[in-house]
Protein backbone atom coordinates (compact mmCIF):
# COMPACT_ATOMS: atom_id res chain seq x y z
CA UNK A 1 0.00 0.00 0.00
CA UNK A 2 1.15 3.36 -1.05
CA UNK A 3 0.29 6.32 1.14
CA UNK A 4 0.64 9.75 0.11
CA UNK A 5 0.88 13.28 1.97
CA UNK A 6 -1.09 16.35 0.35
CA UNK A 7 -0.28 19.81 1.91
CA UNK A 8 -3.05 22.84 1.77
CA UNK A 9 -3.08 26.39 3.03
CA UNK A 10 -5.44 29.04 2.69
CA UNK A 11 -7.06 31.79 4.96
CA UNK A 12 -8.44 29.26 7.54
CA UNK A 13 -5.21 27.82 8.22
CA UNK A 14 -3.20 24.65 6.99
CA UNK A 15 -3.97 20.74 6.52
CA UNK A 16 -2.76 17.61 5.55
CA UNK A 17 -4.93 14.95 3.41
CA UNK A 18 -3.69 11.41 4.12
CA UNK A 19 -4.48 8.82 1.28
CA UNK A 20 -3.68 5.64 0.14
CA UNK A 21 -3.32 3.94 -2.93
CA UNK A 22 -3.69 0.05 -2.92
CA UNK A 23 -3.79 -0.30 -6.91
CA UNK A 24 -2.97 1.28 -9.79
CA UNK A 25 -5.46 4.30 -10.29
CA UNK A 26 -7.48 3.73 -6.56
CA UNK A 27 -6.76 6.51 -3.86
CA UNK A 28 -8.35 6.36 -0.97
CA UNK A 29 -8.87 8.73 1.98
CA UNK A 30 -7.42 8.08 4.71
CA UNK A 31 -7.76 11.59 6.93
CA UNK A 32 -7.84 15.18 6.53
CA UNK A 33 -6.51 16.94 9.56
CA UNK A 34 -6.07 20.94 10.43
CA UNK A 35 -2.54 21.05 11.53
CA UNK A 36 -2.21 24.88 12.29
CA UNK A 37 -4.66 27.79 12.23
CA UNK A 38 -1.65 29.90 10.63
CA UNK A 39 -3.55 32.29 7.25
CA UNK A 40 -0.42 31.21 5.05
CA UNK A 41 -0.26 32.66 1.32
CA UNK A 42 2.99 30.33 0.43
CA UNK A 43 3.92 27.72 1.62
CA UNK A 44 7.84 25.77 1.57
CA UNK A 45 8.07 21.83 1.90
CA UNK A 46 11.89 21.28 3.25
CA UNK A 47 13.81 18.95 5.57
CA UNK A 48 15.52 21.48 7.64
CA UNK A 49 17.37 19.08 10.24
CA UNK A 50 18.27 16.38 7.70
CA UNK A 51 15.84 13.58 9.97
CA UNK A 52 14.22 12.73 7.11
CA UNK A 53 10.58 14.09 8.09
CA UNK A 54 9.59 17.05 5.52
CA UNK A 55 9.10 20.62 7.71
CA UNK A 56 7.39 22.78 7.44
CA UNK A 57 7.49 27.11 6.39
CA UNK A 58 3.87 28.90 5.89
CA UNK A 59 3.84 32.82 5.22
CA UNK A 60 2.38 35.79 3.92
CA UNK A 61 2.45 39.88 4.20
CA UNK A 62 2.47 40.00 7.90
CA UNK A 63 4.55 36.99 9.58
CA UNK A 64 5.59 33.69 9.15
CA UNK A 65 5.36 30.27 10.30
CA UNK A 66 7.87 27.48 10.88
CA UNK A 67 6.23 23.72 11.41
CA UNK A 68 8.82 20.66 12.62
CA UNK A 69 7.48 16.97 10.84
CA UNK A 70 7.34 14.32 13.40
CA UNK A 71 6.54 11.54 10.80
CA UNK A 72 3.27 10.07 9.90
CA UNK A 73 1.80 13.71 8.78
CA UNK A 74 2.36 15.30 11.96
CA UNK A 75 3.38 18.58 12.62
CA UNK A 76 4.12 20.62 15.82
CA UNK A 77 5.10 24.04 16.49
CA UNK A 78 9.09 24.98 15.76
CA UNK A 79 10.81 27.73 17.80
CA UNK A 80 14.07 29.50 17.65
CA UNK A 81 14.37 27.93 13.91
CA UNK A 82 13.52 31.29 12.28
CA UNK A 83 15.39 34.98 12.96
CA UNK A 84 12.91 36.68 15.73
CA UNK A 85 12.76 39.62 13.62
CA UNK A 86 11.41 37.94 10.00
CA UNK A 87 7.85 38.97 9.81
CA UNK A 88 6.02 39.73 7.09
CA UNK A 89 7.58 38.12 3.67
CA UNK A 90 6.81 38.04 0.11
CA UNK A 91 8.36 34.53 -0.79
CA UNK A 92 10.65 31.72 0.19
CA UNK A 93 12.98 29.32 -1.30
CA UNK A 94 15.30 26.78 -0.42
CA UNK A 95 18.86 25.11 -1.42
CA UNK A 96 21.83 24.12 0.10
CA UNK A 97 23.48 27.64 -1.13
CA UNK A 98 27.01 27.06 0.63
CA UNK A 99 27.73 23.49 0.12
CA UNK A 100 27.40 22.19 3.63
CA UNK A 101 24.55 19.23 3.90
CA UNK A 102 22.28 21.35 4.90
CA UNK A 103 19.06 23.58 3.35
CA UNK A 104 19.48 27.50 3.47
CA UNK A 105 16.40 29.46 2.52
CA UNK A 106 16.40 32.70 0.06
CA UNK A 107 13.67 35.47 1.66
CA UNK A 108 11.91 37.96 0.19
CA UNK A 109 10.82 40.55 2.37
CA UNK A 110 8.80 43.55 0.92
CA UNK A 111 10.45 46.90 0.78
CA UNK A 112 9.33 50.72 -0.61
CA UNK A 113 9.25 50.34 -3.95
CA UNK A 114 9.93 46.45 -4.00
CA UNK A 115 11.20 43.76 -2.50
CA UNK A 116 14.94 42.95 -0.66
CA UNK A 117 16.63 39.83 -0.94
CA UNK A 118 17.97 37.70 2.31
CA UNK A 119 19.96 34.78 2.35
CA UNK A 120 19.51 32.47 5.83
CA UNK A 121 22.18 30.08 6.00
CA UNK A 122 21.22 27.17 7.91
CA UNK A 123 23.80 26.51 10.85
CA UNK A 124 23.61 22.84 12.22
CA UNK A 125 21.43 21.02 9.92
CA UNK A 126 24.02 18.80 9.14
CA UNK A 127 24.62 17.64 12.13
CA UNK A 128 22.29 14.67 10.72
CA UNK A 129 23.13 12.90 7.51
CA UNK A 130 22.23 13.42 3.66
CA UNK A 131 21.75 12.52 0.09
CA UNK A 132 21.56 14.50 -2.45
CA UNK A 133 20.27 13.68 -5.90
CA UNK A 134 21.23 14.91 -9.39
CA UNK A 135 19.37 13.70 -12.68
CA UNK A 136 21.46 13.79 -15.86
CA UNK A 137 18.90 13.90 -19.25
CA UNK A 138 20.37 13.93 -22.40
CA UNK A 139 19.54 13.08 -26.29
CA UNK A 140 17.37 9.99 -26.72
CA UNK A 141 18.68 6.76 -27.39
CA UNK A 142 19.59 5.24 -30.59
CA UNK A 143 17.06 4.88 -32.94
CA UNK A 144 14.55 6.53 -30.79
CA UNK A 145 13.00 10.20 -31.27
CA UNK A 146 13.91 13.19 -29.74
CA UNK A 147 10.34 13.74 -28.83
CA UNK A 148 10.97 11.31 -26.34
CA UNK A 149 14.58 12.56 -24.57
CA UNK A 150 14.56 13.66 -20.86
CA UNK A 151 15.24 16.81 -19.84
CA UNK A 152 18.68 18.03 -18.88
CA UNK A 153 18.05 18.05 -15.01
CA UNK A 154 15.00 15.14 -15.34
CA UNK A 155 12.53 17.78 -14.39
CA UNK A 156 9.18 15.70 -13.42
CA UNK A 157 11.13 12.50 -12.17
CA UNK A 158 10.11 10.92 -9.35
CA UNK A 159 12.57 9.78 -6.92
CA UNK A 160 12.10 6.80 -3.63
CA UNK A 161 14.54 6.52 -1.11
CA UNK A 162 13.59 3.95 0.92
CA UNK A 163 15.38 2.26 4.01
CA UNK A 164 13.51 -1.12 5.42
CA UNK A 165 9.73 0.07 5.46
CA UNK A 166 10.21 3.82 5.53
CA UNK A 167 10.05 5.58 2.11
CA UNK A 168 10.57 9.20 0.93
CA UNK A 169 9.41 10.10 -1.95
CA UNK A 170 9.57 13.46 -4.29
CA UNK A 171 9.12 15.20 -7.43
CA UNK A 172 12.42 16.41 -9.18
CA UNK A 173 11.10 20.39 -9.49
CA UNK A 174 15.24 21.54 -9.93
CA UNK A 175 18.78 20.37 -10.47
CA UNK A 176 19.23 19.21 -7.00
CA UNK A 177 16.60 17.30 -4.72
CA UNK A 178 17.73 16.58 -0.84
CA UNK A 179 16.69 13.92 1.46
CA UNK A 180 17.80 13.77 5.36
CA UNK A 181 18.77 10.59 6.54
CA UNK A 182 19.03 11.34 9.91
CA UNK A 183 21.63 9.13 11.57
CA UNK A 184 21.88 6.77 8.78
CA UNK A 185 25.09 5.44 6.85
CA UNK A 186 22.77 5.03 3.56
CA UNK A 187 19.71 4.30 2.33
CA UNK A 188 18.61 0.85 0.81
CA UNK A 189 17.90 2.00 -2.33
CA UNK A 190 17.15 5.32 -4.94
CA UNK A 191 14.28 4.46 -6.59
CA UNK A 192 14.53 6.88 -10.21
CA UNK A 193 11.27 6.87 -12.19
CA UNK A 194 12.01 9.13 -15.31
CA UNK A 195 9.05 11.20 -17.12
CA UNK A 196 9.01 8.19 -19.50
CA UNK A 197 7.90 5.73 -17.31
CA UNK A 198 11.33 3.71 -17.12
CA UNK A 199 12.73 3.17 -13.60
CA UNK A 200 16.71 3.00 -12.19
CA UNK A 201 17.52 1.70 -9.01
CA UNK A 202 20.86 2.98 -7.31
CA UNK A 203 21.67 0.58 -4.48
CA UNK A 204 22.44 2.14 -1.14
CA UNK A 205 23.52 5.25 -1.82
CA UNK A 206 25.74 6.43 1.15
CA UNK A 207 25.68 9.14 3.61
CA UNK A 208 26.51 12.68 2.68
CA UNK A 209 27.27 12.52 -1.12
CA UNK A 210 25.50 13.37 -4.60
CA UNK A 211 24.22 10.62 -6.18
CA UNK A 212 24.78 11.55 -10.18
CA UNK A 213 22.23 9.38 -12.46
CA UNK A 214 20.90 8.84 -16.01
CA UNK A 215 18.48 7.03 -18.02
CA UNK A 216 18.95 3.48 -18.36
CA UNK A 217 21.12 3.07 -21.66
CA UNK A 218 18.78 1.51 -23.27
CA UNK A 219 15.20 2.67 -22.15
CA UNK A 220 13.28 5.90 -23.39
CA UNK A 221 15.13 8.77 -22.75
Amino acid sequence: MKVACVLAAGPAGMAVLLSSSTEPGETHTLRTETISDFPAEGLLVLDYDNDGCQDVIGWNRETVCCLHGAGNARFEPAVDVLPANLNAILSVDGGDIDADGDTDLLVVTPEPGGGRLHLLQNEGGNVNNWIDVRLVGGPAASGRSNENRTNAAGIGSTLQLKNGVVCQAQVVTGPVTHFGIGKLDSADVLRIVWPSGVPTNVLQPAKNQIVRAGPPPNGWR
